[in-house]
């Protein structure tokens, strides 16, 4: 058999689902007869929906935005909308604080999550995530509704991996709002908890502002952290 995604080449792939009948494609003759089912129609079985999601993008690391995982709504079917995410990501500035790791980024929403992806391209800076930087980047996802929470990490990889993440913000386009996620801690294994990811709750923008005036390290944490309890409880 022939490479599948080969250049202007169209590749099926049977689902791998439970509860469906083993027929998976349809398709009309030519000359205008009944409708046939290939790969083992079943008499009697029910109509097959097909559904169609437009890409016309890259999945590539070097090519468009760095993205190897696209997530894509149907063209008919359920009305559903998408939204746009700006992660703005801040370094701490601290020393050492900045990572030559790959980040990884999941928000969380009342009607679902947006999958882990990869924070590949910098919208604001050529090397991501340095020392008291702001990296910002735009990942479009089904609309998750309100916030509920985020979780970051990184993979430990490049020639210093230990990160000391400030905070995350991310603007949403539909709601135009914009949700705070203080972190304000090492993801590292020789630092803090030696955990490299951490999940987040949003908070106050003005809790934020005052953490930012302030800036007194370890009390932040503390008052942070009941924060956080407090609105998961």
């Amino acid at each position: 058999p022939s490479a599948a995604c080969e250049q202007h080449d169209e590749d099926q792939f049977p689902p791998n689902l439970h509860n469906t009948v083993n027929a998976w494609r349809t398709k009309a003759n030519d000359d205008g007869g009944d409708e046939q089912t290939e790969h083992g129609h079943e008499e009697n079985a029910p109509d097959i929906e097909v559904f169609t999601f437009v890409c016309n993008r890259w999945l590539a690391l070097d090519e468009d935005d760095g993205q190897i995982v696209r997530e894509l709504l149907p063209t008919e079917g359920p009305d559903l909308q998408e939204n746009t995410y700006t992660v703005h990501v801040y370094t701490g500035d601290v020393a050492g604080g900045g990572t030559d790791a790959n980040v990884f980024i999941n928000i969380y929403g009342e009607f679902g999550d947006s999958g882990e992806r990869a924070l590949k391209k910098s919208e604001t800076q050529f090397n991501k995530f340095e020392r008291g930087q702001l990296d910002s980047f735009k990942l479009k996802a089904i609309d998750l509704g309100k916030m509920t929470k985020l979780r970051i990490r990184h993979d430990n990889s490049g020639g210093h991996a230990a990160w000391f993440l400030d905070r995350v913000e991310i603007a949403e386009d539909n709601r135009n709002c914009t949700i705070y996620f203080p972190c304000q801690r090492w993801l590292a294994v020789d630092e803090d908890n030696g955990q490299l990811g951490a999940e987040f709750v949003p908070v106050d923008e003005a809790f934020v502002k005052k953490d930012i005036s302030n800036q007194k390290g370890s009390k932040l944490n503390t008052t942070l952290g009941l924060e956080q309890k407090g609105i998961y409880t």
